[in-house]
């Protein structure tokens, strides 16, 4: 065998076996991945707690717990997944959240030195004739990088499919907005930006579980009641707060 004979049958077996590593390693890597979009609906609020113990503070939590209600909240998310195992994936997204709670307060139950609103102190009114109820509504709006881990069971077209993960999230806006109601039924807004008010930096942990649907081979449904919770405060004062919201959330993969 000549020189150039065996050169050319070691390139050979080594593009042979390149090619075959290549069907064995990559391809089935490629075929782990998926890509996805979710969206989210449900109501969102907040858990308030003191960083001084006083009793003013206190006060003010009792009072707003007493008024505050919860607010709708949405989100929607990009993401791509990896396939562990049959049951396992992983999966890395961008995604967008909008979280907050709402009050309404009528003017017969307040009392002499009231604060309508503890954050600014007046109630939003230059009037002579006094509002009979007031609604203050507050949103935050958030951008997050949800990374979460999967657990499928079950065989078939419908699995079970359950997540627990983490996202850090970045405030980009915090909005509120006071609508004032006559008793002649006219109505008087103002709405505020209060973005520098809050912190800009949050950590949500969620947890979802629901029902999974294969219509093709590549493609699949999800539906899953789902749960998330800031683990950070929103604010650095003496009454601060953690967001939080459960709702339903419904999605669809493409293996790729």
């Amino acid at each position: 065998m000549t020189a150039g004979t065996m050169i050319r049958s070691t390139l050979l077996l080594s593009l042979l076996f390149a090619t075959t590593a290549y069907g064995q390693v990559v391809q089935p890597i490629a075929k782990r991945l998926h890509l996805g979009v979710e969206f989210g609906y449900g109501r969102a609020f907040r858990t308030l707690s003191t960083t001084d113990n006083s009793e003013t503070s206190s006060a003010i939590v009792d009072g707003r717990n007493s008024r505050e209600t919860t607010r709708a909240a949405f989100s929607g998310s990009l993401f791509l997944g990896y396939k562990l195992s049959d049951r396992w994936a992983v999966e890395l997204g961008v995604g967008f959240a909008r979280l907050g709670y709402q009050s309404k307060i009528d003017t017969d139950d307040l009392t002499f030195g009231d604060m309508i609103d503890p954050r600014r102190g007046f109630i939003y009114n230059t009037g002579d004739v006094l509002p009979a109820s007031f609604r203050l509504f507050d949103d935050f709006y958030y951008v997050e990088v949800p990374v979460r881990l999967r657990l499928n069971l079950g065989k078939g077209r419908f699995r079970s499919t359950t997540t627990a993960g983490m996202a850090p999230a970045y405030l980009i806006a915090a909005n509120s907005r006071a609508v004032s109601t006559y008793a002649d039924g006219d109505k008087e807004a103002s709405n505020y930006d209060d973005t520098d008010q809050y912190l800009r930096f949050d950590l949500f942990a969620s947890v979802s579980t629901g029902v999974s649907y294969r219509l093709k081979e590549r493609l699949e449904f999800r539906l899953e009641p789902m749960f998330r919770y800031g683990l950070l405060r929103i604010t650095d004062t003496p009454v601060t707060g953690h967001l939080w919201s459960a709702g339903i959330g419904a999605g669809c993969t493409v293996r790729l």
